[in-house]
């Protein structure tokens, strides 16, 4: 659930305030929006991706920036912007002293129907209840570490909860629940994905670098600039109201929903849906847990050094893309276990 933390806000943290995270987590709008998070402005000594023209349909385009004096922005090659992200790394134990407390003050569950259940931490001390993994993220989600066996190993070891849950709210187990359970768990298995997001690892259908705006999409499946006919057709066959994606290397869900009177989602709602969920700025729960070890929080610091060219990207603080690490680049979806899609990425 979502809370107010007691905490303010902070630019020397790798993650910002949670008054911050409501622009990034609106629902989808009729057409897409007109302002996207966009990039600073670069100076000439840091490389960046050319701006690609902006397609023909309703995606906002990507502006082109007029070269500013050099004197305007900080200029600092990678090496120093290390030693200005390094300044942080001791003050995260200073800042947060009482968050044990107030993690555990807020560990509860809620029905729907706004009914409380019992304390999921009741058995627990606050400060044990605080390294647990937030609500938020998935319950079978294993920490995927370098290593030949790795993999092997957390399939050994993992308990891979089933959630009872459709269309993102939790049901009680009644005949004719059941049956709607059952209807759209048949539905989602069968659906299959739109070509122009069906992974294959021949002929991958799409290149987008997940830490950009979607208007910087290349489709590989219509070899031209995308239309709004595109991304207006169903992302499934048969059509779908809700459907949820995952990465095997993010903590959280995409939960991605039909707008009210539509016949099923579009590309148009998955590709927003995902953007918005990239861009969404990690809080505290998210950076202190036990999954969070000091050798994986280094490599995901590491991916937000790379991924912010100036020091006014650096105080934006660390966004869920940064868990990609340098698997960024997406090329489709593929079909996974009790109906969702698992979003397929690779290296630049």
């Amino acid at each position: 659930m979502n809370r107010q933390p007691s905490w303010g806000s902070s630019s020397a943290y790798p993650w910002t305030s949670p008054e911050s995270m409501t622009t990034s987590q609106a629902t989808s709008p009729s057409s897409w929006p007109q302002l996207y998070p966009q990039p600073a402005p670069i100076p000439a000594a840091v490389p960046m991706y050319a701006p690609s023209p902006a397609p023909a349909f309703g995606l906002p385009p990507v502006p082109v920036y007029a070269s500013p004096p050099v004197q305007s922005l900080p200029s600092f090659v990678p090496a120093q912007r290390d030693q200005y992200a390094d300044q942080y790394a001791d003050q995260y134990a200073d800042q947060y002293a009482n968050y044990a407390a107030d993690r555990h003050q807020d560990s509860r569950e809620y029905e729907p129907d706004g009914d409380r259940v019992r304390d999921r931490d009741q058995d627990l001390p606050a400060d044990e209840a605080a390294k647990r993994p937030p609500r938020d993220w998935r319950p079978d989600f294993r920490r995927k570490d370098p290593g030949l066996l790795a993999g092997v190993v957390d399939k050994l070891i993992s308990t891979r909860s089933r959630s009872s849950s459709v269309i993102g709210f939790r049901i009680s187990f009644s005949p004719a629940r059941v049956c709607v359970a059952d209807m759209y768990q048949m539905l989602q298995a069968k659906a299959k994905p739109s070509p122009h997001i069906l992974y294959s690892s021949a002929h991958p259908p799409l290149y987008w670098d997940l830490r950009e705006s979607p208007s910087r999409m290349r489709s590989r499946v219509l070899k031209r600039p995308l239309h709004a006919a595109d991304v207006a057709c169903f992302a499934c066959e048969p059509p779908l109201k809700y459907i949820r994606l995952f990465h095997e290397r993010l903590p959280w869900y995409v939960d991605v929903y039909a707008p009210e009177g539509a016949a099923g989602l579009t590309l148009y709602d998955v590709y927003y849906e995902i953007y918005c969920c990239m861009q969404a700025p990690i809080s505290a729960a998210d950076w202190l847990n036990d999954e969070m070890t000091p050798e994986w929080q280094e490599r995901i610091r590491n991916a937000w050094i790379m991924r912010c060219p100036t020091r006014e990207d650096l105080n934006k603080g660390v966004r869920r893309v940064d868990y990609l690490l340098e698997y960024c680049i997406m090329e489709g979806v593929v079909r996974a276990k009790n109906g969702t899609w698992e979003i397929k990425t690779r290296t630049p």
